[in-house]
């Protein structure tokens, strides 16, 4: 019988302690995210013009501050890794031109002894890029000339008459403090011949009375004051924040249709779920991406690293595997209702491979929370309900989804009730629930019987809307279900699927096995080779160069996000070598055991430097004074997942 929270191996696999893998016992003041984290960013020291590496005239000419000597370049740069160029060979033209670390795979000399490039008749553009920002849209951005006049009256309308912008809630707090200080000076004034008792005395009862004015006056003048007059509520204006008020919903056939039922779907993974593994997790079978969990206040301020998280590629949404177009989501996160209008506002008109946008309302990372967004907004139902309203009103012909935990609290759940006023309120078409709290992380089993609560009472939400659509103005559409939370092998997603949920979500056990979705496809695990998980690394690299480019920069970010990827990927135990009847759970980690070859020893290696070794296979040596730290690093794989 194995031990709680240990793998359940074959006797005859168990190696002997001295056997197994040994380390450094971790620290536990190292644990969290970026703690010491040593990055050695690698860029070349005379880089090409990027237009002359190519092989194109460069519009600036002399003027330009990069050097525009080929065979100067040449001459200086590192010898090339290989002959063979992947993407040449996919492509019939290498998108790094000059710069690539494979040069030699596409280049030749002509009759002067001078490089030139080589292209095949055959050749085609690369993948895609998708949602790469306007760099004149950033610039805006920054210096605040956007015209986000259209978020203005959205906000507006969804606050209603009492608050135009919740960016300003404090400013009935402010105006009467500055009542209070003005008056108190005031009686100051007048009460400097009066005995200091009595002035006091005075001053006490005045600032009493100017609280109690200012407080009265502004009551009674934010009803009408600020009142637009195209912005009447449709309903009582007691209820709970105003969060119910109708908005002018569009008509069902204007608004995208999802239909979430059984879809493969990818979770948003920080760090982890970048192009490169998206594209992984594709070729066994996904056909639901998200894009890493963005930030919407620095989006708002063209902070381009914030906006190379939103981007994708174009075959994410072709026809995948299982016979469906792949789509692709935005998430975002926000504590503040003008973030995340302006933002869906932003990503809505520039956008182009968006299929839909995120909420994150379950992100329990203390960074997050802190500012109000992620699993603070659990706390604050209204604002939350704003949120959605006004990013499903504003993003126009684009779905809006939200990702939630159970609750803050281990005792306190209350996603059910959440779920509850989010269907009536609000016209979303889907809420993925993680079966956990934000107390609780990733350190506790998920709560799939509380996902099947939920899932039964929007089930039963769902067909009164079908019987008496009338009865929820605020919807024109179903509201599915994804749950989400320790999915490692195809019976936990059937399991899942039975709590009545409409599909479920993958997160870690995707990282530690991509081929997860392969598996549901065929309802049976899948043992992969050491030779078949090496061709899945080489694969990743390749997605890589494509993405990031061939380049010494674009290597150097291959390396490190493949790092990362092994953190997860060698926690990979073969299927044969557990104990018959056991089904591999996620926070179950496995002992010392004797692999079958040498390289399947390698691949499940907790060791950095045999990752780097691994690296080098496919990206060659690694830059001097390279070293490498994985961000996620606890016990459970936490905070990878959004």
């Amino acid at each position: 019988m194995a031990e709680n929270g240990v793998a359940a191996i074959k006797k005859e696999f168990l190696a002997e302690p001295a056997q197994g893998a040994t380390g450094e016992k971790r620290k536990r003041k190292e644990r969290g995210q970026n703690k010491r984290r040593n990055k050695v960013i690698v860029r070349e020291d005379n880089a090409l013009c990027p237009r002359i590496s190519l092989g194109e005239e460069c519009p600036y000419g002399a003027e330009c501050r990069f050097p525009h000597d080929v065979e100067a370049y040449l001459a200086q740069k590192k010898p090339d890794i290989g002959k063979v160029c992947t993407l040449f060979d996919k492509y019939g033209r290498c998108p790094a031109g000059f710069k690539c670390r494979w040069l030699s795979g596409h280049v030749r000399e002509d009759e002067d002894g001078n490089h030139v490039l080589v292209t095949r008749p055959d050749a085609k553009a690369p993948t895609k890029v998708t949602n790469s920002m306007n760099k004149e849209v950033q610039k805006k951005l920054r210096t605040k000339q956007l015209d986000l006049s259209k978020s203005e009256e959205v906000i507006a309308l969804v606050l209603g008459p009492m608050n135009k912008d919740d960016s300003k809630q404090s400013d009935r707090n402010s105006e009467r403090q500055a009542a209070k200080k003005e008056k108190k000076k005031e009686i100051e004034e007048k009460g400097v011949a009066a005995s200091g008792e009595e002035a006091v005395t005075s001053v006490s009862e005045a600032v009493t009375s100017g609280e109690q004015k200012a407080a009265s006056s502004t009551e009674q003048a934010a009803p009408t004051a600020t009142e637009p007059p195209t912005a009447q509520p449709a309903t009582d204006t007691s209820f709970e924040g105003r969060a119910f008020l109708e908005l002018p919903t569009l008509r069902p056939q204007e608004k995208k249709v999802i239909d979430w039922r059984n879809r493969m779907v990818l979770a948003p993974l920080t760090t982890v779920g970048n192009p490169a593994f998206r594209q992984l997790c594709a070729s066994f079978g996904a056909d639901t991406f998200y894009s890493e969990m963005a930030l919407c206040y620095p989006l708002m301020q063209g902070h381009q690293p914030e906006w190379a998280l939103v981007r994708g590629v174009e075959s994410e949404r072709q026809t995948m595997k299982t016979g469906r177009r792949g789509i692709f989501g935005i998430q975002l996160a926000c504590g503040k209702l003008w973030q995340g209008v302006k933002t869906a506002q932003v990503l809505s008109e520039y956008c182009d491979g968006l299929d839909f946008l995120d909420l994150n309302c379950g992100c329990p990372i203390d960074l997050v929370y802190r500012q109000g967004a992620g699993s603070a907004l659990l706390d604050n139902h209204t604002r939350l309900i704003r949120s959605l309203q006004g990013i499903d009103t504003i993003s126009g012909s684009l779905p809006t989804t939200v990702k939630l935990r159970m609750g803050c609290r281990d005792d306190h759940p209350i996603a059910k009730r959440l779920m509850t006023r989010i269907f009536h309120e609000t016209n979303v078409s889907a809420v993925t629930l993680h079966g956990r709290s934000r107390q609780q992380r990733y350190s506790k089993l998920a709560d799939w019987d509380y996902v099947r609560q939920c899932a039964t009472e929007i089930r039963t939400l769902n067909e009164a809307l079908e019987e008496k659509p009338d009865a929820f103005p605020m919807r024109n559409q179903r509201m599915a279900v994804i749950g989400n939370g320790d999915c490692f092998t195809y019976k936990d997603w059937y399991d899942g699927m039975e709590t009545g949920v409409d599909t479920v979500m993958i997160a870690r056990g995707a990282l530690v096995k991509p081929w997860i979705f392969e598996e549901i496809e065929a309802r049976q695990s899948i043992d992969k080779s050491s030779t078949q998980r090496l061709e899945m690394l080489q694969e990743f690299c390749n997605h890589g160069l494509s993405y990031w480019g061939a380049d010494e920069r674009g290597l150097n970010t291959t390396r490190r996000f493949f790092l990362e990827f092994m953190s997860f990927f060698h926690r990979y135990t073969p299927v044969a070598m557990y104990e018959e009847g056991v089904n591999p759970k996620l926070n179950e980690r496995a002992p010392a055991y004797k692999a079958r070859d040498d390289m399947e020893a390698m691949l499940a290696s907790p060791n950095v430097a045999d990752w780097i070794s691994l690296s080098e296979r496919f990206l060659g040596p690694t830059p001097p004074r390279f070293t490498f730290t994985p961000k996620h690093k606890s016990n459970s794989m936490d905070e990878a997942e959004g």
